[in-house]
């Protein structure tokens, strides 16, 4: 969202060094007055981190999973590549997502009764990724994720 959206406000990202790494942290206010933020780990080891953590509204908040392949993994996918491409980094990688939510937290499209409130997927990917690598490692997430919740698809020969 635009900073200058009614109710919203973007705090500028916040770089903190240190001696063998750095953390980098931004936050954003949204329209429901709740922060969405981010955090960056990188050290010089070459392990990055990410964690984003949405604002929820009410007493009930909902996942919606189908939503979350184009608004949530494609575009972290997306921002891991390109970090480590600015990273000039290459060859095979370890690209870990851990999904948790609110043990209020209700998921639109869930198959089973019980959510796991933890959920862990782990992929690999070759750097320099080019789109299709990127769209890949999403969409092997996102399948993952729906297996997590009960959802049974029809899956063809593609590995994921």
């Amino acid at each position: 969202m635009a900073a200058d959206t009614p109710g919203c406000a973007r705090q500028a990202p916040t770089i903190t060094p240190f001696a063998r790494g750095a953390v980098v942290t931004a936050a954003q206010l949204t329209g429901i007055d709740r922060p969405d933020s981010v955090t960056l780990v990188a050290d010089s080891g070459g392990v990055l981190g990410v964690a984003v953590a949405r604002g929820v509204y009410g007493e009930h908040p909902v996942v919606l999973l189908q939503a979350m392949l184009e608004d949530e993994l494609k575009p972290i996918a997306r921002a891991i590549a390109e970090l480590l491409r600015q990273a000039e980094s290459y060859g095979r990688v370890a690209v870990d997502l851990w999904m948790l939510l609110p043990s209020n937290a209700n998921v639109h499209e869930q198959q089973i009764d019980d959510v796991p409130r933890e959920l862990y997927v782990g992929r690999e990917l070759t750097v320099p990724a080019d789109e299709d690598d990127v769209e890949a490692l999403a969409l092997s997430w996102h399948r993952e994720l729906q297996r997590a919740m009960g959802i049974v698809k029809y899956e063809d020969d593609q590995t994921y």
